[in-house]
């Protein structure tokens, strides 16, 4: 052990609490020093040793028929130091009173020290038929770690959670899926909250959980160099899952370290202590953008191997009812039982524009997914690249033909961001990955701001939104080609984080990015304008006297005709929704309808 307690014999609270604090201020001492997998397996080893010796002063050990255990996370030796102590008490027969008090003291000591103790005595059959009933049971029996007393027992306990007939595998694999789909929708599908949970959000501890779960169910392994060896993963697979969780481990280890009550999330306040304990420096907030940008990534590979591996293992290791239905889209893919497989596995190495015919073919079928076989070689293409696809001009063209397709944001782009394509294609976006926003509005990073502007857009399209945003649902409804305004959302607040003013800057970009991809001089200068001024409408509106005629007229002038009010209008409003679903009210709505409406009384009336 690292660090080497003085447990006193007979243990007594007081003195288990003065080592559990030095045991702290050593972590804090070393916490650059040691690696976060030596600071976990030494704090699960201090818990250990605890443990089995204190079984051994109630007497426990004394008893032939009972066992100490360690589940959950504890049971992986994933041990932080504000995690529970979970533990297992397996007994082979009723206990009789006598025991029952030992196991009652046992327990209420480590109450007594401070310790959030999760604590269960069950006998084996009980443990079938609670396990076979809870999820969450059968979950952590499946991790289950002896400790001490009777080990045979405990063989026996394995061996039971191994019986098809206790959770096939296709059923846990089902009943775990369930849950994360459940998970993600608590959180909004988004890992990119400005205040995320680090365990609980999408591409958080708990997906990396999930791909432990149905491995050990599958393989027996508990640990990724296990799950690698078994063939579950790739190498490379492997590689990006141990380094993210290595930073999550360290981010989470440091956040329990500053606070005094359990929690896994990351608000603004912590962010700052931790970046500082992980030794992110820079002026102002620098320290703490550049730690959140590396954990947002860290999420952004959990969640899109969790994705990849669910579906690969879905795929081969699951049965399937009937045959296979097999539909050619063309020379490089093809639709197998509604998901997009490659015809020939080099497609994108040879022909990267063809990654862009990948999510066309998303919006063309509504119920298609991508296989996980495709995802693999998606991801071996992007790391490969040698240039942005930008540059390629076929791929030019196929971006540009996914703003008209039905549902095209949903469809297209979320995946897009998703697999790391927009990375790949758009030379800002990168900039803007993961990127935090240190203001009282947003809470959302700027990526994710970004993309739900446009899916925001993309619903003023729906029946249902004629009554919550009326003038945008007219408007949209009748744009012939609205490639203009999803362009000027994707590029509204691109240039953030760079300093200056991010308008006039990512005005700047999409001129350039509008050259590139061949709109004529008027498209240009009307998505330019749109970036430049995306902010004018929301200001006029609510910091502004809109019964001034002058004021109104101001705001025409600047705006100069109906098309832009329009585009204006539309991009306001779904800047303003995606910024925080609480700030669109029905006061807001009158506002902006009047400045709306005054607006195209000034235009019929004319500017002069």
């Amino acid at each position: 052990m690292l660090f080497s307690p003085t447990l006193s014999f007979p243990l007594t609270p007081t003195a288990v609490k003065i080592e559990r604090e030095n045991l702290k201020q050593f972590e804090l001492e070393n916490f650059s020093r040691y690696s976060i997998f030596e600071l976990i397996e030494n704090r699960s080893d201090f818990y250990d040793a605890l443990l089995i010796q204190l079984w051994q002063e109630m007497g426990l050990s004394e008893q032939q028929g009972i066992s100490l255990i360690a589940v959950g996370g504890y049971g992986r030796r994933e041990m932080f130091p504000l995690s529970d102590l979970d533990f297992l008490i397996l007994v082979e027969q009723t206990t009789s009173p006598k025991i029952e008090e030992k196991i009652t003291q046992f327990i209420q000591f480590l109450w007594d020290c401070g310790f959030e103790v999760g604590n269960s005595v069950r006998t084996l059959e009980q443990c079938e038929l609670e396990g076979k009933q809870d999820i969450t049971i059968a979950t952590n029996l499946l991790e289950a770690r002896f400790l001490t007393g009777n080990r045979p027992h405990f063989d026996a306990l394995n061996e039971l959670l191994k019986r098809a007939d206790f959770w096939s595998k296709e059923d846990f694999f089902n009943a775990k899926v369930q849950e994360q789909i459940e998970r993600y929708q608590r959180y909004h599908n988004t890992s990119y909250n400005l205040e995320p949970d680090l365990k609980y959000s999408p591409g958080g501890l708990r997906d990396l959980h999930l791909l432990y779960w149905i491995a050990l169910r599958h393989t027996g392994e508990m640990t990724l160099d296990g799950i690698l060896k078994s063939g579950f993963i790739y190498p490379s697979e492997h590689q990006q899952l141990l380094e993210s969780q290595e930073f999550l481990f360290k981010v989470r280890f440091a956040l329990h370290l500053i606070l005094k009550r359990y929690d896994n999330r990351l608000l603004f306040d912590r962010q700052i202590k931790v970046s500082e304990m992980l030794g992110f420096e820079g002026e102002g907030n620098r320290g703490v953008e550049k730690m959140m940008k590396r954990f947002f990534q860290a999420l952004r590979t959990i969640s899109r191997l969790s994705d990849i591996l669910i579906k690969h293992y879905k795929a081969h290791f699951l049965s399937t009812d009937g045959e296979l239905s097999i539909h050619p889209l063309d020379e490089n893919f093809e639709l197998v039982n509604q998901s997009l497989c490659l015809r020939k596995e080099d497609v994108f190495l040879r022909s990267p524009d063809r990654i862009l015919d990948l999510f066309f073919y998303l919006t063309k079928h509504k119920q298609a997914e991508i296989h996980s076989s495709t995802l693999r070689q998606l991801q071996i293409a992007l790391e490969s690249l040698t240039q942005k696809l930008c540059d390629i001009p076929e791929a030019r063209e196929k971006f540009i033909r996914l703003f008209n397709q039905p549902k095209a944001i949903q469809r297209a782009f979320l995946p897009m961001h998703q697999y790391g394509v927009l990375t790949a294609y758009l030379p800002q976006w990168q900039g803007i990955e993961g990127l935090m926003q240190f203001d009282l509005f947003h809470i959302y990073t700027v990526d994710e701001h970004t993309l739900r502007v446009m899916l925001k857009l993309e619903s003023f399209l729906a029946e249902e939104e004629a009554e919550s945003h009326p003038i945008c649902h007219q408007i949209f409804s009748q744009i012939s080609d609205r490639t203009l305004l999803y362009v000027a959302a994707l590029f509204h607040d691109i240039a953030k984080g760079r300093g200056g003013d991010h308008a006039e800057l990512g005005a700047e970009d999409i001129v350039e990015f509008a050259r590139l991809h061949g709109f004529d001089r008027r498209e240009i200068e009307t998505m330019a304008w749109l970036v430049k001024e995306h902010l004018l409408m929301s200001i006029t509106a609510q910091r502004r006297d809109i019964h001034d005629p002058e004021v109104v007229m101001s705001f025409a002038e600047s705006v100069q005709n109906h098309v832009r009010l329009d585009y204006l209008t539309c991009l306001t409003v779904a800047d303003i929704c995606a910024t925080n679903g609480t700030l669109w009210n029905s006061w807001k709505s009158s506002l902006f309808a009047s400045l709306y409406d005054y607006t195209s009384q000034q235009f019929r009336q004319g500017m002069n």
